[in-house]
């Protein structure tokens, strides 16, 4: 027979939070990036044509304005200094621009590594079987590898750390945390059970099984 433990809905929750507000903030900085920002300008450029302070010389300049997602690098640029000149405040400049574009990329990949993390998180588990237990990272212990169990730690903190020796001889230890996964307590029974052979640490008031 075999029994599962899974992680905790809030652990396994949590990566969702960190790509939802990544979604958020990402379409908020490609919003002002590829939308807002350059149409503002291109409102604020028309402004400029029909404003009475800015003289006829910098009108002409101003007409050769085809909006700024058709406009060269260069004429981004050059209407960087133009409005400069004019002392017109309000204006996005490249730099400003691109600056939101590359923080919404970079918030999007972290919004992809959030899903990458969310995809690992939900296939970790404690499984016990007839044979062995395996441990959340894939690592399968026999029951003859057990030679400890210690409980003194279950009652206040949840926790329950085992002793094991690798084929190669080397001497581990794995912990069990009930604030990390769910329903240990049938687990952890089953552990006890099929290793009669290990070294059992219990507090004093602690009876037989773990839980």
């Amino acid at each position: 027979m075999q029994i599962t433990a899974r992680l905790t809905s809030f652990e396994r929750r949590r990566p969702m939070i960190l790509v939802f507000l990544c979604v958020i903030f990402a379409v908020l900085f490609a919003l002002d990036g590829f939308w807002n920002w350059p149409n503002h300008d291109d409102h604020m450029v028309h402004r400029m044509q029909h404003s009475t302070s800015v003289d006829a010389h910098y009108k002409k300049m101003l007409a050769n304005w085809p909006g700024w997602n058709h406009a060269t690098l260069a004429q981004r640029h050059r209407f960087d200094h133009i409005v400069h000149m004019l002392n017109f405040s309000g204006w996005h400049t490249v730099t400003d621009i691109e600056n939101q574009r590359w923080i919404a990329l970079f918030i999007t990949l972290l919004a992809v590594a959030g899903g990458i993390w969310w995809w690992l998180v939900n296939q970790r588990k404690l499984t016990v079987d007839d044979t062995a237990v395996t441990m959340s990272r894939g690592e399968r212990i026999l029951w003859s590898q057990i030679k400890v169990i210690d409980n003194r730690k279950w009652i206040s903190h949840g926790m329950v750390e085992m002793q094991y020796e690798t084929p190669s001889g080397a001497k581990k230890s794995a912990r069990f945390d009930s604030m990390l996964f769910d329903d240990l307590g049938p687990l952890l029974n089953a552990v006890a059970e099929k290793c009669p052979h290990a070294e059992m640490l219990n507090p004093p008031d602690f009876e037989s099984q773990p839980v």
